[in-house]
């Protein structure tokens, strides 16, 4: 039933490339990350394609260079697919 909604919301999540990455990340908002916190997770490995989940905690807007200001935690999810021998 979803299929047709799902391929409009595909475009606008996956990225293709160095520079389409770069421009993704860009886009986020300004953000400090405790990288003591990080937990990563290796959910799969083939001779093509890594799995993998990051979490973690952060400060972002305007606690994001505030000591104390507020925490938010985060898990972000990734699929990396080889692009082959170059």
């Amino acid at each position: 039933m979803q299929e047709p909604r799902w391929g409009h919301y595909r475009e606008k999540i996956i990225y293709k490339g160095a520079m389409d990455i770069a421009v993704a990340l860009s886009n986020l908002p300004v953000s400090t990350h405790i990288k003591e916190s990080f937990t990563l997770d290796i959910n799969l490995i083939t001779n093509t394609v890594i799995s993998f989940t990051l979490q973690g905690i952060l400060r972002d807007g305007r606690d994001a260079f505030k000591a104390d200001g507020d925490c938010k935690f985060f898990v972000r999810n990734f699929v990396a697919i080889s692009a082959g021998e170059r």
